[in-house]
């Protein structure tokens, strides 16, 4: 999955300094060690590299990288603090002055799946090693070079309009910090990439990164990450999948035991139970306020600066060990569980980011083209609803929807030329009692109408969800009946039953088959 965080000035700080750490703790293992320690140096990853996605050439060019830089050459400290903590790029071009509240970068945290995590570091085999590593890398880019393509903005005035039009950048340029370890300790695959706001454009000055447009990609980009990651392990080293998370577009291995995955997730066991003690959650995943309270509250001091041979040999010592379940449940393709997981959308019109977050999570491993390549043509299953953005508007301006809501909705327009007298209802002075005058006149005039479509606008705050409890009631009272809700989306749907506008509510796309026609 991917997080995203502001950084603001000496943000950069931890990163260099776990990273300065974490190599001298590798030298004194080395050190201590002899042989074995030289053994595992090879696999220390935790040294900082460039990372560079769109026009790598040109943008590495521009804010002074070298070919060698540019192909994920080891990054220096000082040129990454500078750039960080005062705008300036490595080659020296400075661009405006960050103020002390401004947002310096970006931390784009990668993390792979923890079965992944926990079988890359106890499994005693380098060819899994590093079979792993490399899908981690290739899925990491992959991401990138999407954000790069559909959140790689700047804004710039333009004098005509006055408005500020969205620029794209020719690429950007980050630095990676793979970090391997939890705060507890635990065997943690991720990478933070850090995307200094200060970029090039295509002129050479150093400019802003559009923040909205990256927030709105990052999940999608987050679905590319993982979805890569699958295809990767599936290709080089045969893995298989359980099914994937709707919330995060994240899989577990199949095969690798739960209790094994849960033993091994200290730092979210943690986080659950002080969430059990400390909030009320309702039955969803945790709102990202929630779970930033919670990991403030409990974070203990990460121990990632011990050396990558130290790690491995802990973790290979530990009790908890890693159990393999043969039986497990595995995820085969299913074009109709694709075509179903784009149904549940919680929107009538979505974003191409929307559609992108739903699909990308049920991509097959075994599909010729990279996930990357497969999402690009979202547009094309949807349907536009939107003219082409203007030049000032960004990706998430646009809107699409599904043939099959569209379909869905115009079933329902056409309803509204269809009478059934078995629609009236009664409603009566004590259905009406407490609602205002207009209120009043609309619930009655809904209920004494024979026509199955009853259009019911107001303003926000004007009491339409208390005029549909009344109608509620009198149906109760008349006819011992039950209401039900019908809503384009499952959250409109939640509502409208929680504020008691009906007894029972599904999405438009069910009620062919939950409601029943009496002849």
């Amino acid at each position: 999955m991917l997080t995203i965080s502001k950084l603001k000035r000496w943000s950069i700080s931890y990163y260099l300094d776990t990273a300065q750490s974490a190599q001298r703790a590798t030298t004194n293992f080395q050190r201590s060690s002899g042989g074995l320690g030289e053994y595992y140096s090879e696999r220390e990853t935790r040294t900082p590299t460039w990372l560079c996605a769109g026009d790598s050439h040109a943008a590495a060019r521009l804010v002074g990288l070298s070919d060698a830089q540019r192909a994920g050459g080891e990054a220096d400290a000082a040129a990454v603090g500078r750039w960080l903590d005062d705008g300036v790029a490595p080659g020296g071009a400075r661009g405006r002055a960050l103020g002390a509240a401004g947002v310096h970068g970006y931390d784009l945290t990668f993390a792979a799946p923890k079965s992944v995590s926990v079988v890359r570091a106890l499994k005693v085999d380098d060819v899994i090693a590093k079979g792993i590593a490399d899908a981690h890398t290739t899925a990491l880019a992959e991401a990138m070079q999407y954000l790069a393509a559909h959140a790689g903005y700047t804004r710039v005035h333009n004098p005509i309009t006055e408005r500020k039009d969205l620029v794209r950048l020719p690429g950007l340029v980050a630095v990676a910090y793979q970090h391997e370890t939890s705060r507890c300790g635990d065997p943690h695959l991720h990478t933070h990439v850090i995307v200094p706001n200060r970029q090039a454009r295509s002129d050479g000055v150093l400019v802003s990164i559009d923040g909205t447009s990256l927030y709105h990609e990052a999940k999608a980009a987050g679905v590319i990450y993982q979805a890569t990651l699958r295809r990767e392990l599936h290709r080089s080293l045969g893995f298989e999948w359980a099914p994937v998370d709707p919330h995060t577009g994240m899989a577990e291995l199949g095969g690798v035991d739960r209790a094994s995955i849960t033993a091994w997730s200290r730092r979210s066991s943690q986080l659950r139970e002080w969430t059990a003690r400390h909030l009320r959650v309702q039955d969803a995943p945790l709102s990202a306020a929630q779970l930033a309270a919670a990991q403030k509250a409990t974070r203990p001091t990460k121990p990632e600066e011990l050396a990558w041979g130290e790690l491995l040999a802990r973790w290979r010592a530990d009790a908890r060990g890693l159990r393999l379940d043969r039986a497990a449940a595995r995820a085969p393709f299913d074009r109709a569980r694709l075509a179903a997981a784009a149904e549940q959308i919680a929107k009538a019109a979505f974003t191409r980011a929307d559609l992108i977050e739903i699909i990308g999570a049920q991509l097959p491993v075994d599909s010729e083209r990279s996930p990357r390549e497969e999402v690009e043509a979202a547009d094309k299953v949807g349907i536009r609803l939107t003219a082409p953005r203007a030049t000032h508007e960004r990706e998430g301006h646009e809107r699409f929807a599904l043939d099959r809501i569209l379909a869905e909705e115009m079933t329902v327009m056409d309803l509204a030329d269809t009478r059934d007298d078995r629609t009236l209802l009664w409603v009566k002075d004590e259905d009406t009692a407490g609602l205002s005058t207009d209120q009043k006149a609309a619930v009655e005039a809904i209920g004494h109408s024979p026509w199955l479509v009853q259009p019911l606008s107001a303003p926000a705050g004007a009491g339409k969800t208390t005029s549909l409890r009344a109608l509620r009631d009198a149906a109760h009272h008349r006819n011992d009946g039950r209401v039900v809700v019908l809503a384009p989306t499952g959250r409109a749907v939640d509502v409208a039953v929680r504020e008691g506008a009906g007894d029972e509510g599904y999405t438009i796309a069910k009620p062919c088959t939950t409601c029943t026609t009496t002849p």
